[in-house]
């Protein structure tokens, strides 16, 4: 069994924007959140591997990420990893995940 270095938390209506390197854009629904990556769900996932760009909309409140897609699961989402986090990004996903977390 795979332990996870944190907690996952359920993270339903969050809108995400993610880009690809080639510019391909995808609009995504958020499914659950952790400090260090997020699942949304899709139907036509990037493959695992490809950097993005992501920016996650909720609550009035944006973050963005540099991220990868660690695993995509066609007709359902993709798993992706948090890379580079910009200044202040932070204090908003942590804030999230205390919302999460009550």
């Amino acid at each position: 069994m795979q332990r996870r270095r944190t907690p996952r938390y359920p993270f339903v209506g969050g809108v995400a924007e993610l880009t690809d390197t080639s510019g391909k854009y995808l609009l995504a629904g958020t499914a659950q959140l952790s400090r260090f990556g997020c699942f949304v769900r899709t139907r036509t996932p990037f493959p695992a591997g490809v950097p993005i760009s992501l920016r996650i909309t909720y609550d009035g409140r944006e973050f963005s990420a540099a991220s990868e897609v660690v695993y995509a699961l066609p007709d359902k989402g993709m798993g992706l990893a948090f890379k580079t986090i910009p200044s202040g990004h932070e204090e908003v996903l942590e804030n999230w995940l205390m919302q999460c977390a009550i």
